[in-house]
């Protein structure tokens, strides 16, 4: 493991909390109903971290969790199929023998994007994997909502940490509402050139709000005009985007 990413791992406690795992997870649930994936047999979790995504899934079957902390896989080995691994390079090989293409109902990948020095490897190979109809849930911070995260550190004065910061020097890539869909947009399916046979079918995008919680969401009342603001007017008021991508042919 390299010294950058040994740094971020060995405070990677605060990576994702209960209460941040929770409001992930009502936006999640909400995209997979829409997406009429309400269970799924097979998922895989990228860089789940303490809290799993696996665990909230209906009718799981086969949970493959993936992380570069050998921590946080020990502690699910028992529980899921783990995978110690850098995903810069894509998923692991093993892994990739193992499911074969077509065969994942869903993959998570959550607050990792921003780390990884190239995700296209990475992106490809969920595609590969991925069954046609499954999809490709991620989150990244939202760089545009700096600002808003700081204001909640003070009220809450208390540290915003590194993931309430894009700007973070743990963060290579940085994402907005200009770049986001760029970003998602160069996977879709072509139907012009026929460059692209196999990739996302249909992209749902959203603002959320995940590192709000004492400071300005007890000011501004529940349910808070903070997640409304998020959800209105994303570019400014989202901590992170939610992104929901089909997979399909075409």
């Amino acid at each position: 493991m390299n010294d950058y990413l040994q740094d971020f791992y060995s405070n990677a406690g605060h990576h994702m909390s209960e209460r941040r795992m929770s409001i992930r997870s009502a936006h999640v649930r909400r995209m997979l109903s829409g997406s009429g994936l309400c269970s799924a047999e097979r998922c895989i979790d990228i860089g789940g971290g303490l809290y799993s995504s696996l665990g909230a899934v209906e009718g799981l079957r086969d949970g493959i969790y993936i992380d570069i902390s050998k921590e946080f896989c020990e502690k699910y080995e028992s529980v899921y199929d783990t995978y110690h691994a850098d995903v810069n390079v894509g998923l692991p090989p093993k892994l990739l023998d193992r499911v074969g293409e077509k065969s994942v109902d869903i993959v998570f990948c959550f607050e990792v994007l921003e780390h990884l020095f190239t995700a296209d490897r990475l992106v490809e190979d969920c595609i590969a994997v991925l069954k046609d109809g499954g999809v490709f849930i991620f989150s990244v911070p939202n760089d545009m909502g700096f600002y808003l995260r700081r204001l909640d550190a003070f009220l809450k004065a208390s540290p915003y940490g590194h993931h309430g910061n894009p700007f973070s020097e743990q963060h290579i890539r940085f994402f907005n509402s200009r770049n986001i869909m760029n970003f998602c947009s160069q996977y879709l399916v072509s139907a012009a050139d026929g460059s692209r046979q196999r990739g996302f079918a249909s992209i749902n995008l959203s603002g959320i709000n995940m590192n709000l919680s004492s400071g300005i969401r007890e000011r501004l009342g529940r349910p808070p005009f903070a997640d409304f603001l998020a959800a209105r007017f994303p570019q400014w008021f989202a901590t992170n985007f939610l992104c929901c991508c089909m997979v399909g042919t075409r």
